[in-house]
Order: C-alpha cells, then sequence, then structure tokens
C-alpha cells in the first residue's frame, strides 16, 4: 500500500497535520537545493567574480535558457513568484500546478547562476508554495484547506531560506494573509520549525547571517539612527517606484522583444562587475561583511549603493526568475554603513560600530 492510499484512510485533521510536516520536510530540502545550486554553478560559470568573456558567455547562456523558458514557454515563472503567490489565492482558487513549480526552480536557478543580483528567497517561497498546493489537491482537500497549505509552503520556504521560523510566520500572517487572527497559525508554526531544522541539518548553519553584538558609544548616535530610519523610509518605494519605471521603459523601448530587456540588464551586470563584484548574486556574503564592520572605505559603500539599485531594478524589472527580498537587504545594509561612516566622522568616536547601522 503506498502513502497515498494510507493517508485515504485516516481522517481529514490527521491528513492535513502529516502533510504539514511533509510540507516542511520538502521546502527544507528545496532551499538548500536553490542555494547550493546556484551557489556551485556561479562558481563554476565563474559569475562570482569580475565578468571575464568566458564567464560572461556561459552566465549569458544560462541566462538566456531560464529566461526563454520563463518568458516564452511559461511567463508565469517570471520574477519573484511572490505577487503572482498573493494571486492565486485570492483569484484562482490556490490553484499552482505541480508543472509550473518545478519550471520555477529549474528556471531560477538556470537564471540566478548567471550572477545577476538577485535573490532565490522570494522564489523559495513562490515554488514551497505550490508544494504545498500540489499536496493539498493531490489529497482532494478543498479550497480552504488548499490555501492553508500554501500559506504553510510559504512560512516553510522563507523558514529554511533564512533560518528564521519565527520571522517566517510573521512574514506570512502580515503578507501572504492580512491577518493575525487565523486557525493556521499552527500548522504555519510546525512547517516553519521543520524547514529550518532540515536546511539547518543539511547546511549546519541556524541562520544566513553571522551573529553580532553591538553597543551603543553616545546617546548623539541616535540622531544618526532616527535620519537613517527615515532615509530607508524614503528609498523604500523610491526603490519600487524605480523598478517599475525601468520595467516600463524596457518595454517600450524594446517593445515586443521579451528576451532583449533580459540581455540587456545583463550587460549591465557585466559591466558593474568590473568595478566591483561585490553586486554580483544576492548579495549575502556582502552583508555579512558589512555586519562585520569590515567593508569601511566610503567610496565603495557609495558603489554599491549606486550599482545595486541600477542592477536590480534592471534585472527585476527584466522579468528575471529571483526575488528582491535580499537585495533589498544589501541596500538597507549599504546605507546603514553610510550613516555609521558619516557619524563615526561627525562625531569623532573612532569605536562607532559600522555593523550597527
Amino acid at each position: 500500500m503506498n502513502i497515498r492510499a494510507k493517508l485515504q484512510d485516516i481522517n481529514p485533521e490527521q491528513k492535513f497535520f502529516v502533510l504539514t510536516i511533509i510540507t516542511g520536510f520538502v521546502a527544507g530540502i528545496i532551499a538548500i537545493l536553490l542555494k547550493v545550486s546556484v551557489h556551485e554553478l556561479m562558481h563554476l560559470f565563474g559569475t562570482d567574480r569580475a565578468f571575464t568573456w568566458t564567464s560572461f558567455i556561459i552566465g549569458g547562456l544560462s541566462l538566456m535558457l531560464g529566461g526563454y523558458i520563463s518568458s516564452k514557454l511559461m511567463p508565469v515563472c517570471s520574477g519573484s513568484g511572490i505577487p503572482r503567490t498573493k494571486i492565486i489565492i485570492a483569484v484562482h482558487h490556490g490553484v499552482i500546478r505541480s508543472k509550473e513549480w518545478i519550471v520555477k526552480l529549474f528556471t531560477t536557478i538556470l537564471s540566478l547562476s548567471s550572477g545577476v543580483p538577485l535573490g532565490y528567497e522570494g522564489p523559495t517561497i513562490a515554488i514551497t508554495a505550490g508544494v504545498g498546493s500540489s499536496l493539498a489537491r493531490k489529497f482532494s482537500f478543498k479550497e480552504r484547506k488548499v490555501k492553508e497549505l500554501i500559506y504553510v509552503g510559504s512560512a516553510a520556504g522563507i523558514a529554511a531560506a533564512f533560518g528564521t521560523p519565527i520571522a517566517a510566520v510573521v512574514f506570512v500572517l502580515e503578507e501572504m494573509i492580512g491577518n493575525m487572527k487565523t486557525k493556521s497559525m499552527g500548522p504555519i508554526l510546525i512547517s516553519s520549525l521543520i524547514a529550518s531544522v532540515t536546511a539547518s541539518a543539511l547546511m549546519g548553519q541556524n541562520s544566513m547571517f553571522t551573529p553580532l553584538s553591538y553597543s551603543l558609544n553616545s546617546p548623539v548616535e541616535l540622531i544618526f539612527y532616527l535620519a537613517l530610519g527615515v532615509m530607508t523610509g524614503v528609498m523604500g518605494p523610491f526603490f519600487v517606484d524605480n523598478i517599475l519605471a525601468v520595467k516600463k521603459l524596457t518595454k517600450r523601448f524594446f517593445k515586443h522583444h521579451q528576451m532583449m530587456p533580459i540581455l540587456f540588464s545583463f550587460l549591465i551586470v557585466g559591466l558593474a562587475s568590473l568595478v566591483t563584484s561585490e553586486i554580483l548574486g544576492n548579495g549575502l556574503e556582502t552583508v555579512n561583511k558589512i555586519l562585520q564592520g569590515e567593508i569601511v572605505d566610503l567610496q565603495l559603500i557609495i558603489v554599491l549603493i549606486i550599482l545595486k539599485f541600477i542592477t536590480c531594478a534592471f534585472c527585476y524589472g527584466a522579468g528575471i526568475s529571483g526575488g528582491i527580498l535580499m537585495p533589498v537587504l544589501f541596500l538597507g545594509a549599504s546605507i546603514g554603513a553610510l550613516f555609521g561612516y558619516l557619524a563615526n566622522h561627525t562625531l569623532g568616536l573612532s569605536e562607532i560600530q559600522l555593523g550597527a547601522y
């Protein structure tokens, strides 16, 4: 007797609980598969450092293949996948076909292996949400339970990607459900914990970010922290508006040539890599360097902000299969380092920790 037949014999609530555990476990595996695949292929292609002609050609071919699939063959696989997942929940009864999230997995690996400055966290959420939808429909659950298992899969995906199960629960409640009071809280939390533990067991680490501790050296620093909050509050909407503007501009300029914006954005990334390779990929290593106070050069900090801002806008606007959760954290960390630098030189306190900002 197969697993499906055994599950059919138990009551719906027990069946849903078992699927919650399975979804969390699968989400952990998918998150690590995506992360390791992208990392290893970037190293193999040479797209994790300043581009050479070889890495530009190989990375370009990988991106073109992923872009062709997501723009021509299956457009539903373009972008981060989170907005589409929310639309599916609201309009399409939570139906995510298995073919969609499987193809999304491979197009994301192909696209991000080219070194484009996007993250795999958004696609991970979309893919694991698809796992939840497929499992729920496989066992003939009604629409409400299908949507619940999508929430479960989404939370498991972000928990496995970031190693933050509690933050994953909050993210899904606020961003996907829009309500902090839900009966899905228990399954969401369970799947997040299972996914996080699974990912941690496979990778041997609990968090993406290096654990650090900081101290407040002067009460005057609070002024700079306040200014930093205002600045990032302004930069957030500006970043989103910039992405939308670039998307409209490229569509108008390239008209019906869907592959041209992808190629053009990759050309920009290749040129930017010659200035600094720190902008390539999702930027996690660079963020950790900033948190540890290893990047203190003002010119480099400004260059990182400008180039990441521009390259992300063009790549995401082109519809490349990748997310902006990690790039946004990259920009926030870089802007914070800039304010830390200003605080240091304004107050004359050498012990100010840039990583805290």
